[in-house]
């Protein structure tokens, strides 16, 4: 006796779509935070436009952050800020999805580091 088994294919048909140039993206912001003063930040795109405030920054703790960056900013910035101080840091380019470090020293500047 001849049994019968059935075979089934499957084909996965599907759509690969391009980000917008409309569309934004994320990167995560860790910030080390080792001075006195430091107690809140503003992200600024590469050419001054601002994206976000981080407050609450706390001496010897680690904020973290997920940043939505807008298409036409290839790059970012800090303003860190506490008792009428205020240091802004070089820019630093970024990706969709990267983790950024950044570590705010005792003077109040900031320190882009490779990995966290």
């Amino acid at each position: 006796m001849k049994s019968v088994v059935p075979i089934v294919v499957a084909f996965l048909v599907g759509c690969a779509s391009l980000p917008s140039t409309t569309d934004q993206y994320r990167i995560r912001l860790s910030i080390q935070n080792d001075s006195w003063e430091a107690s809140r930040a503003r992200v600024l795109c590469g050419d001054g436009t601002h994206i976000t405030n981080i407050n609450g920054l706390t001496f010897v703790q680690v904020t973290n952050r997920t940043i939505r960056i807008p298409p036409h900013c290839e790059s970012i910035r800090l303003v860190v800020m506490g008792y009428g101080m205020e240091s802004t840091s070089d820019s630093r380019v970024v990706i969709s999805s990267e983790l950024v470090c950044a570590r705010i020293n005792s003077l109040m500047q900031t320190v882009w580091n490779i990995g966290c």
